[in-house]
C-alpha cells in the first residue's frame, strides 16, 4: 500500500478520536484495523491519541480490542505508552483510568530509559507527579521513587 493510501486511511480513526466521535471510532475499529496499528509515522496508536481526549469510556473501548496481552506492549516508536503520554500531558485522570487496567504500566520504561514518573517531571506536570507517587499503585504497593527512577542517565546506576 503506497503512503498516501494509507493516509487516508488513517485519517479516519484520527479525527474521529480527535472529535470525540465515540460511534465513528467503534465503527471503524469493528471493521478495520486492530488497536496496535500505528496512526502516524511515529507509531502513535489510537490509545495513544485517545488519552488526549479524555474519554474514558473511548479508552476503555479501546482497550477491549487491544490485540497486545498487556497495555504497557501497546508503544509507539519512541516507546511511550499511552500512560507515558497521559504524564507528559498531565492529565491525571486519564493516568488514573488507564492504571485502573494495570498498575505494572507504572514501571514501564520508554526506549530512553524514562517512567511515566519522569516524563511528568521533566514536563513539569506537578500534579500528575504528586499522583503517581502518593496515589498511584496504593492498592498493591507501597511506592517509592529512587533516583534511578527520576533520573534514567545510565551512569548514575
Amino acid at each position: 500500500m503506497e503512503r498516501e493510501d494509507n493516509f487516508e486511511i488513517l485519517t479516519k480513526p484520527y479525527q474521529a478520536i480527535m472529535g470525540k466521535d465515540l460511534e465513528a471510532v467503534k465503527r471503524y475499529y469493528m471493521e478495520n484495523e486492530n488497536v496496535g496499528h500505528p496512526l502516524t509515522d511515529t507509531g502513535d496508536t489510537a490509545l495513544h491519541f485517545a488519552v488526549y481526549t479524555g474519554n474514558k469510556e473511548l479508552i476503555s473501548f479501546l482497550l477491549d480490542l487491544a490485540v497486545a496481552p498487556f497495555l504497557s506492549d501497546i508503544r509507539n516508536e519512541l516507546g511511550n505508552t499511552a500512560l507515558h503520554e497521559a504524564a507528559a500531558a498531565g492529565i491525571v485522570k486519564m493516568a488514573e483510568h488507564l492504571l485502573s487496567f494495570g498498575e505494572s504500566q507504572l514501571d514501564v520504561k520508554n526506549n530512553s530509559g524514562e517512567t511515566p514518573l519522569f516524563i511528568a517531571a521533566a514536563f513539569g506536570k506537578t500534579e500528575m507527579v504528586k499522583f503517581l507517587i502518593v496515589d498511584a499503585g496504593k492498592s498493591n504497593r507501597l511506592r517509592k521513587v529512587t533516583a534511578h527512577e527520576m533520573t534514567p542517565n545510565p551512569f548514575l546506576k
